[in-house]
């Protein structure tokens, strides 16, 4: 990413493509998972993803993580082709999703705005609003926020 991402509040999503053009391979990926497991973290797995905390011990997202000023790095991995991984939902604080491998579809609830994310790319979502989140490929992605609050 050249230069800084202003990360203040902001009220409406902001799509930045290619913000961070170098991603992890997906046998990063899936060693962070194999890490995390073998650590003792939870694994969360429901119908067809899985969610890792502690995605940080992977370079190219703890250097995103102090590029975008954020606190926690949590890494999805969703092999169901089509599904709504956590399907509608919101959080209770803003969150930057990384794109880093495959494809998905974000479409966000009042704004009724759809985003096609491709690897790389970056997502603000506000706090609050709804969105649901389809896979179009195998993908993997990262959620940073200043807080925990991803269920």
């Amino acid at each position: 990413m050249t230069g800084r991402v202003n990360t203040g509040t902001k009220e409406e999503p902001i799509l930045i493509r290619q913000a961070l053009p170098i991603v992890p391979t997906w046998g990063d990926i899936l060693n962070n998972a194999s890490q995390s497991y073998r650590r003792g973290e939870p694994l969360h797995c429901d119908g067809g993803y899985i969610k890792t905390h502690h995605a940080q011990s992977m370079p190219e997202v703890l250097e995103a993580m102090r590029e975008l000023e954020q606190r926690d790095a949590h890494l999805f991995i969703d092999l169901n082709v089509g599904g709504g991984s956590l399907g509608r939902h919101q959080d209770e604080v803003d969150v930057w999703y990384w794109q880093l491998q495959g494809e998905t579809l974000w479409e966000l609830g009042r704004l009724e705005a759809c985003f096609h994310l491709y690897e790389g790319d970056l997502l603000y979502i506000p706090k609050n609003l709804e969105h649901k989140v389809t896979s179009l490929s195998p993908r993997s992605g990262v959620s940073f926020s200043k807080g925990e609050v991803l269920k």
